[in-house]
């Protein structure tokens, strides 16, 4: 626990030291916004940090009626590793996605204080495209170039408890990645052959946000498995996120 709450506070300036695998698959913030009523319009930006990448992601959600949201994520994940060898992993990660969902708020007293337990329900999809240059051979090696687009489905469940200086939610995540138009090769010109990738991810993550009504400061954690062990995708199975979020609609 000391490790993982160094790693946060240190997330500005942290610099890892040894040279890793790439990671093909780097998990993006869970959208957890716990809609209460029409109209609400959420957005928060975070900045995170997976087991060796960097993240930052956007989410915007809106409730459309009573009972009917839509969520927008965006995210970038960037590893930029080297060493006085010459090895080095430069990697990036963008993607995009949407998901339309079924959000159900109910009122409960906890303490005499009024507050709402949500439950949410989304379906979505997303695309992206990861690029990694890879070198384990020091300076002047041949070094590896990977190049890949992919599509990306999901099904998330969110619940939490909202109360008007804190949040609390948990979100569980059923992913199923396709890569396609891979391509990689080594720095002289020479192909290497290579699998074509498509697999399961299950994620869990867990929230709290704290602050004002309408602007609370937001940490997040999550993991990442495999669904199906055989799956040989590298990937990277913790992140954390620390950031702000805000519900536009009540600050007008």
């Amino acid at each position: 626990m000391k490790k993982e709450l160094l790693i946060m506070f240190v997330l500005p300036v942290c610099f890892i030291s040894c040279i890793t695998a790439p990671s093909y698959y780097v998990m993006n913030d869970a959208n957890i916004s716990l809609l209460k009523k029409k109209n609400d319009l959420i957005a928060s930006a975070t900045r995170g940090m997976g087991d060796n990448y960097i993240t930052t992601d956007g989410h915007i959600t809106y409730a459309l009626t009573k009972h009917l949201g839509i969520m927008m994520n965006g995210s970038y994940a960037f590893l930029h590793d080297d060493d006085d060898k010459g090895n080095f992993n430069h990697s990036k990660r963008k993607q995009v996605e949407l998901a339309l969902g079924y959000y159900l708020p109910k009122e409960i007293k906890m303490i005499n204080f009024k507050t709402h337990y949500i439950s949410e329900y989304y379906f979505g999809s997303g695309i992206g495209n990861i690029k990694v240059d890879y070198n384990d051979n020091g300076r002047g090696g041949i070094y590896e170039i990977h190049r890949s687009n992919f599509s990306k489905l999901f099904i998330q469940t969110n619940h939490g408890i909202v109360a008007k200086y804190i949040e609390l939610g948990v979100s569980m995540r059923l992913c199923h990645l396709n890569y396609y138009d891979y391509k990689s090769k080594l720095s002289d010109g020479s192909n290497i052959n290579v699998s074509k990738y498509s697999g399961y991810f299950l994620e869990r993550f867990g929230v709290i946000k704290l602050g004002l009504k309408n602007v609370k400061l937001y940490y997040s954690l999550g993991a990442s498995d495999k669904a199906f062990k055989h799956l040989k995708l590298n990937s990277e199975n913790n992140i954390y996120n620390i950031g702000i979020e805000s519900n536009i609609t009540n600050l007008f």
